[in-house]
């Protein structure tokens, strides 16, 4: 290592010393303090025999609950604001109240997507660096639901795949989560009804 490396490299001692205030963000923690403040809405494609098909799937970030899902054929932007719309419509949204968290696929960005965040009130956050707790909790939910349902079953249409990923929306809502101190998403939310949001 030569001397000018030397001198780039960070002590040990300022890398310890460096801040952690409360504002900051790490992957085990959900900054979140009531349910319907942040969810986390994402786009991923699976297979049905030797065609593929896309979900998109809506969390919350508090509850672990998954608001809404949508499998169709193709990943549309119309399909993207029909499961957002319906989410929204079925907790009865008050503006101002939610921030929904995306990735960098393009129908996030789509002007009616954009439109129905605009009309409705919701804070957008697109970009999962910024949001890696989230993402991860997503990305959990994803796996299993390939381990425990989609390889499991070899779905001959879409019809099958929707009536397989309901069942399992309906199992996972009642099964104990250890990000939840060993309570299912159904347990947590109860907790929370009657508490004014």
């Amino acid at each position: 290592m030569t001397r000018r490396h030397l001198h780039q490299e960070p002590s040990i001692e300022r890398l310890l010393a460096a801040p952690r205030g409360p504002e900051r963000w790490w992957p085990t923690f959900v900054p979140v303090r009531r349910p319907d403040e942040l969810w986390f809405m994402d786009l991923v494609r699976f297979r049905i025999g030797h065609r593929s098909a896309h979900l998109h799937l809506i969390i919350d970030c508090c509850t672990r609950e998954v608001r809404a899902w949508r499998a169709e054929p193709h990943a549309r932007v119309s399909e993207a604001v029909a499961c957002l719309e319906f989410a929204l419509i079925d907790r009865g949204i008050r503006p101002g109240r939610l921030t929904l968290g995306t990735g960098h696929r393009p129908q996030f960005a789509a002007r009616p997507f954009r439109e129905l965040l605009r009309s409705r009130g919701v804070n957008h956050r697109r970009g999962s660096y910024r949001d890696p707790a989230p993402r991860a909790i997503v990305e959990t939910w994803v796996d299993q639901l390939m381990v425990r349902c989609a390889r499991r079953h070899e779905w001959a249409d879409l019809v099958d795949a929707r009536l397989d990923i309901s069942a399992y929306v309906d199992g996972y809502h009642q099964r104990p989560l250890l990000d939840l101190a060993y309570k299912s998403p159904a347990d947590v939310s109860a907790t929370w009804r009657g508490a004014p949001h």
